[in-house]
């Protein structure tokens, strides 16, 4: 009532469980309550306080009804959002897993070129050169001696030359 005192209006939502009308009492009922100041003239201080109640119950369930379509329709978006996320992440998940798959097999690949002849498919110079250094190193450790033997085809480039390439790799196979 303060503020009807100082001249201004007032407004205030209450929920009633029963409220009397016109048409005989009423329950569970929303109102908006307006307090009005009167004045018998416009200098005079306020000679009472007129209250005006307006239904607005119908208007408050309108707006939940629409609260709950709101929620509602948000919950069904961004279920729709996670469910496209969930297969664009496994999409995703898949491709860079076959990726990976392809890198190995490179990594792989390049491994085995590099470390074995293309023509024999045996291991090559660079294999040969870290199995001796494995070698001399754990004999050393172990006070061992260690003996190799190296053949070497001088006479390969002449009967590749000379025989057909088929017949030359032939060789090369069996002396392997």
């Amino acid at each position: 009532w303060g503020s009807e005192k100082r001249g201004r209006g007032v407004r205030e939502r209450t929920h009633y469980d029963q409220y009397p009308s016109l048409d005989g009492e009423v329950g569970n009922r929303d109102v908006l309550s307006s307090y009005i100041p009167v004045h018998s003239s416009e200098i005079s201080p306020i000679d009472g306080v007129m209250m005006i109640a307006t239904d607005i119950s119908d208007l408050v369930a309108s707006n939940a009804r629409q609260q709950r379509l709101v929620t509602a329709s948000v919950i069904a978006v961004l279920a729709a959002l996670y469910g496209l996320l969930f297969f664009i992440v496994r999409h995703a998940d898949h491709v860079i897993r076959k990726q990976n798959e392809q890198r190995m097999h490179i990594q792989q690949n390049l491994q085995h070129v590099t470390t074995h002849d293309a023509l024999t498919n045996l291991p090559n110079r660079v294999v040969l050169l870290d199995r001796v250094t494995q070698s001399l190193t754990s004999d050393a450790r172990r006070n061992n001696l260690l003996a190799y033997a190296v053949i070497d085809l001088d006479t390969f480039q002449v009967l590749n030359k000379s025989l057909d390439h088929h017949l030359a790799h032939t060789a090369l196979h069996t002396a392997a």
